[in-house]
């Protein structure tokens, strides 16, 4: 079994990037695949598909190589419907000592302002869980909350970037 490599960046990966062999198949200079398939036992059971990628310097603000732990759909067992898979993916990110996450989904909106191919980047969540109390039973034991979900130089950076590859278009 492999030793969990210590990192403090992640990318929970999703739906995103199901359809291209990811990172190596996003054609990115400076990315390359160090680990694949890696698998790790937890106390919540055993989590797979995780893999390890490296961001070259060359790629980085202070040029600075990044080892970057990936976990495959956002963690999620084929088969399985419960969040056991959570509490796997974050045991695993904790004993990585992982400090940043990015989390990316690809998912529709019934509000038309948002169109196909759209870039929503999320500065704040709406929780309508009242109490512990509320959630399914045998369903969702845990109740995780944040004072900061969502890390506002991550968002600021992605806009950026977005912006100048992406301009915007008159709607």
């Amino acid at each position: 079994m492999p030793s969990i490599p210590e990192t403090s960046f992640a990318l929970i990966s999703g739906s995103g990037s199901w359809g291209v062999d990811f990172p190596a198949g996003a054609g990115e200079p400076g990315i390359t695949v160090v680990e694949r398939a890696l698998a790790f036992d937890t106390p919540h059971g055993r989590i797979e598909n995780v893999s390890v990628f490296r961001i070259a310097g060359s790629e980085t603000v202070d040029g600075r190589d990044r080892l970057v732990l990936n976990v495959f759909a956002h963690g999620w067992r084929p088969g399985v419907m419960d969040h056991g898979s959570f509490l796997q993916t974050f045991w695993v990110l904790r004993e990585a000592r992982v400090r940043k996450i990015i989390a990316e989904s690809t998912c529709g909106s019934l509000n038309r302002a948002v169109r196909p191919r759209d870039l929503v980047i999320s500065s704040d969540i709406v929780a309508f869980t009242q109490t512990r109390l509320t959630l399914l039973p045998d369903r969702f034991t845990y109740l995780c909350t944040g004072a900061q979900v969502f890390c506002p130089a991550i968002g600021e950076a992605l806009k950026r970037a977005a912006r100048s590859l992406w301009p915007a278009t008159p709607r």
